[in-house]
């Protein structure tokens, strides 16, 4: 998998929370906060916040797993890469 160069990757994060957002709000008239979220997720909110704005160099994979379980979507969903099961 992409040894020795970057691997290219679309960050979706954003817009499953934004329609994470959008569907709480629709069905309980409140808004969800992000650092709600992610502790739904859980894991930390500043965590999320790296992934978000692409700060994190390296995505983990047990991070990545919760991701995809909580949005309910495949992981190359999120982040528009095939996760290598034997990296960190």
């Amino acid at each position: 998998m992409w040894k020795g160069s970057i691997v290219p990757k679309v960050n979706n994060l954003r817009n499953l929370i934004r329609q994470q957002q959008e569907a709480h709000k629709a069905k309980t008239g409140q808004f969800l906060h992000q650092h709600v979220i992610a502790v739904h997720i859980g894991i930390d909110p500043a965590t999320l916040s790296q992934y978000i704005n692409d700060k994190l160099t390296t995505l983990n994979w047990e991070v990545w797993q919760k991701l995809a379980n909580y949005f309910g979507v495949s992981g190359d969903e999120i982040f528009n890469v095939q996760p290598d099961e034997t990296s960190e």
